[in-house]
């Protein structure tokens, strides 16, 4: 599992340290540095798909992620070139977890290298199991989802979504989702949860495809998914049903009937159920166009896979979801040691992180101004008398 990020003058950060958990939280007002946690692992990966880690290179620019130029990445007011991005991990035992890049001047050649060449830490990386799946480097034997990324802008009503080349080799579900309804048309019988698995729900077996059954209708009551293969197209068509208890279910509606909701929320739930112990995933706003009992459950499910033994970042803005991962801890789903919610806020231009401590209760050590607390400032001028 990684533990600890450390971002040296990349983005909003000067020098900043962040702690992960097998369930880690990222929150806090727009534009205060979330999304650049999650940046700084994409560039790694991309760096290393591309062949450029090995060579020193930082590949800022790419298919994973657009960083700009690399001086776009650099800390506005950093006092030296440096630009370092380090990751410490629970199974690898020794000091060397860090790459430092130098950032050129405006009127020098763009290059990007190490100061010093550094094979060891590529070698070393390759020794721990969070971060291989992190970049990428290639395993004796393929897991389910060993590493997914999910976007924010996932796609939302497609009346069809296109097949994968090689999706039984790379087991990806498309960082936008795309590739959900090829994903479960393969692996819906093939992935089966074991019996004492926490992310088990009530459904008529340990498949995928019923566990899904039973998630979906835990978060949109009533819904179920049918997938069908167009294999002249390389497309495959989904709808949703929608049935009541002791009555019919009604005809399967295109999914651009049905809303953004279940289209936005699939790959999230399929990804949180097929991955396997040690996997990592990274999601982007995983409650978006849920209703508020969607996202608690949706933190839930979380919070049991990070119980299951897979690591999960999650950027958020929903207090419904961080509550949802909340009440998973007091119901003893998951241990509290395991949760972590790091909370972004900008003084002096500096992107400043705090982490309150969560006991086995549910219960937050301490209520940093501005972390989620909307709700309760919006109460308190709901209950003022009105000024006429």
């Amino acid at each position: 599992m990684i533990t600890e990020l450390r971002l040296i003058n990349f983005k909003c950060f000067a020098r900043q340290t962040i702690e992960l958990k097998p369930l880690t939280v990222l929150a806090g007002l727009n534009g205060m540095g979330k999304s650049t946690v999650i940046q700084s692992l994409l560039v790694l990966r991309q760096s290393f798909l591309e062949g450029h880690l090995k060579q020193g290179l930082l590949c800022n620019a790419g298919n994973i992620i657009d960083l700009g130029t690399l001086r776009d990445a650099h800390f506005e007011f950093a006092k030296t070139s440096l630009l370092g991005i380090a990751i410490k991990s629970d199974d690898l035992p020794i000091n060397k977890r860090g790459f430092k890049f130098s950032v050129p001047k405006l009127d020098q050649e763009i290059e990007n290298r190490f100061p010093n060449s550094n094979k060891t830490t590529l070698r070393t990386y390759q020794e721990s199991s969070s971060i291989a799946n992190l970049l990428g480097i290639t395993k004796q034997e393929s897991q389910p989802l060993s590493f997914q990324y999910l976007k924010a802008e996932r796609n939302g009503p497609r009346k069809f979504l296109p097949k994968s080349n090689s999706i039984s080799e790379n087991l990806d579900l498309g960082s936008s989702g795309e590739y959900v309804f090829h994903f479960l048309d393969y692996f819906q019988d093939r992935i089966q949860l074991s019996e004492n698995d926490p992310r088990l729900v009530e459904a008529s077996s340990l498949r995928l495809r019923d566990q899904l059954s039973g998630w979906l209708d835990d978060i949109s009551p009533g819904a179920s998914l049918s997938i069908t293969p167009v294999t002249d197209a390389d497309l495959m068509l989904g709808g949703y049903a929608f049935s009541e208890p002791g009555k019919v279910s009604t005809r399967n509606y295109r999914s651009t009937n049905v809303g953004f909701g279940l289209s936005y929320v699939l790959p999230v739930i399929v990804s949180l159920l097929s991955a396997k112990a040690g996997s990592l995933l990274i999601i982007e706003n995983p409650e978006a166009h849920l209703h508020p009992k969607g996202q608690t459950k949706l933190g839930e499910l979380c919070a049991r896979a990070a119980a299951a033994g897979v690591q999960i970042i999650i950027e958020t803005h929903s207090d419904h979801f961080m509550d949802g991962a909340r009440i998973a801890v007091h119901d003893a789903l998951l241990n509290h040691e395991d949760v972590c919610f790091n909370y972004f806020r900008k003084k002096d231009y500096k992107t400043i992180v705090s982490t309150p401590k969560i006991d086995s209760s549910g219960r937050l050590s301490e209520w940093p101004e501005g972390f989620f607390d909307q709700h309760r400032r919006n109460a308190a001028k709901l209950m003022k008398p009105r000024t006429v």
